[in-house]
């Protein structure tokens, strides 16, 4: 039973039974949670679209009138575009780098970075970053910067900038199949896990690209809301706006697909494990009567 104090608020949740921290929008059933909100704490909105848990157990939480610090016990810091050189109130993305360092993403203002006393800015004025309009982001083991935005993929290296794009001057002659990219995730081997809107999922290594779509590859969906790789296994997951939630086991060029989804008010998972990436169709009718497991 969900416990009707969760059916309908705003703000944050906090379950101290665990670490993990939830972004609102779905009712959520557990036991010994905090919310804090803007009745009962400095949060400067409830409306919050991202989150970052440093190392010593502090979270970023960006929301769209504003940057929250709050350090896990009572105390909390505020940056405003008002009251500090943070460039933007609305923010869309949050990473930490290995220093526990913030990056922040903004709707309109590119990115700005926060080592603790200094706040640096890189927008399209200053910087080779492909728009202001930022709408992922993740920092990788070198401490490399990767942004997605419509616009293509910008990677900002600490001390250069190169792009992954729809163009010919895509880096290393490594085309994608659009600009408007969504998500991305770098594994420590290097291999790159991109999602865009309506182009596909892409993988890309030091020399190969490969991206898979509906209309090429009969895949789940062109959109890919979020990606991450297991840091165990380096499986794939990929969480989408309408085909549910995938993982992809094995290698990523020609690895098993699983799909959970919600049909018909069951959860349902598919593997295709006889088609590759390569394949004409990675969910056909054969693998679904074949491989199918109502859960």
């Amino acid at each position: 039973m969900v416990d009707p104090t969760l059916r309908s608020f705003k703000g944050i949740l906090r379950s101290t039974g665990s670490t993990f921290l939830f972004l609102i929008g779905v009712c959520l059933t557990a036991q010994n949670w905090s919310v804090y909100d803007l009745d009962n704490s400095p949060i400067t909105s409830t409306t919050v679209n991202a989150l970052a848990v440093d190392r010593l157990g502090g979270v970023w939480v960006g929301t769209d009138w504003g940057l929250c610090h709050f350090d896990g016990d009572a105390t909390w810091e505020v940056f405003q575009s008002g009251t500090s050189e943070l460039p933007e109130n609305y923010i869309r993305a949050l990473a930490l780098d290995t220093s526990d360092h913030v990056w922040v993403g903004m709707q309109t203002s590119g990115v700005a970075h926060w080592d603790g006393s200094v706040w640096t800015s890189y927008n399209t004025s200053n910087s080779p970053i492909a728009e202001n309009e930022v709408r992922g982001l993740f920092v990788d083991h070198r401490n490399w910067v990767w942004v997605c935005t419509s616009s293509g993929l910008s990677v900002f290296t600490g001390t250069e900038w190169f792009r992954y794009d729809a163009t010919d001057e895509s880096h290393n002659g490594q085309i994608l199949a659009t600009s408007s990219t969504n998500c991305v995730a770098v594994r420590p081997d290097g291999l790159i896990c991109l999602g865009t809107i309506n182009g596909g999922l892409h993988f890309i290594d030091d020399t190969d690209l490969f991206y898979l779509n509906i209309p090429q590859h009969g895949f789940f969906d062109n959109t890919a809301s979020d990606v991450l790789f297991d840091p165990v296994s380096g499986d794939r997951w990929v969480s989408t706006p309408s085909a549910g939630l995938l993982r992809q086991q094995g290698p990523a060029f020609g690895g098993s697909w699983y799909q959970w989804a919600l049909v018909s008010g069951f959860r349902r998972w598919y593997k295709c494990d006889h088609h590759g990436w390569r394949g004409s169709c990675l969910v056909c009718d054969t693998c679904r009567r074949r491989d199918r497991i109502d859960a």
